[in-house]
């Protein structure tokens, strides 16, 4: 697999990578792959297209820390839970 020379990320505060993912997570779905929260922005809802960062949107929670996975069965979902802002607590977004 090749990967290019230059992977453009945006600009996330003083441009060091850690500072727009830290927090966040990613899942994939339906071959397409997102990146949810993080505490540079726990609402941020980016979708990688090519070797690009694209914004897609805002959550309309705030999500930091947790996890995220793709499920299958019984249809095709991704699932974001034990968020850092709300607690850890047992709640999962969809």
């Amino acid at each position: 697999m090749n990967f290019p020379d230059k992977f453009d990320y945006g600009d996330f505060g003083d441009g060091a990578i850690s500072d727009g993912f830290e927090g966040s997570c990613s899942a994939s779905l339906f071959g397409e792959h997102f990146i949810f929260g993080g505490g540079y922005d726990d609402n941020m809802l980016r979708k990688i297209v090519g070797c690009e960062l694209k914004e897609i949107g805002e959550l309309s929670f705030s999500f930091n820390l947790g996890a995220c996975i793709t499920l299958h069965d019984p249809k095709p979902i991704i699932l974001l839970c034990f968020d850092f802002t709300d607690g850890f607590k047992r709640s999962c977004y969809t």
